[in-house]
């Protein structure tokens, strides 16, 4: 079952899906974002205008289905109860894009973690070995961390 639902704002797609498993555990299944632009970096902003998404061939003749801007589907193993929709409106509603996961977090870190690595070590012949051995752990987590999936 979906449920259908606009919103015209940003959503942290990451932080969302936290948010439901929290609020709704297994009920919900996944969320379909039609109405959305896909953006690399996890936030997803609402299309501008109503576009196809789909088109279908019935009996020769072409049936195009459509998105409007910030159409949201999230889909939900069994129907909800009025109360669970009221949550589900309240966690949609109170979203706030700018808050980040603990996997963001890291992901941040370790990016600047890279930035500085990079930028202060531009000559390895001359690290100290202090250097040397911090350069080695901050590359050791980050490539860990990449491959594994793992929080360090």
């Amino acid at each position: 079952m979906n449920i259908v639902e606009f919103y015209v704002k940003t959503f942290n797609e990451q932080l969302l899906y936290e948010q439901l498993q929290t609020a709704f555990g297994t009920r919900w299944t996944g969320v379909g974002w039609p109405g959305f632009q896909d953006e690399a970096s996890g936030l997803r902003e609402p299309k501008t205008e109503t576009t196809v998404v789909g088109t279908l061939d019935v009996g020769g003749s072409v049936v195009e289905t459509t998105a409007e801007p910030g159409e949201l589907h999230i889909k939900v193993a069994d129907d909800f109860t009025t109360t669970e929709e009221g949550d589900l409106t309240t966690l949609l509603v109170d979203h706030d894009h700018t808050q980040t996961t603990g996997e963001q977090d890291r992901r941040a870190q370790d990016q600047d973690d890279l930035d500085t690595l990079f930028a202060a070590y531009q000559n390895w012949d001359t690290l100290t070995d202090a250097q040397f051995k911090g350069a080695m752990k901050i590359f050791l987590r980050v490539t860990y961390r990449r491959f594994r999936a793992v929080a360090i």
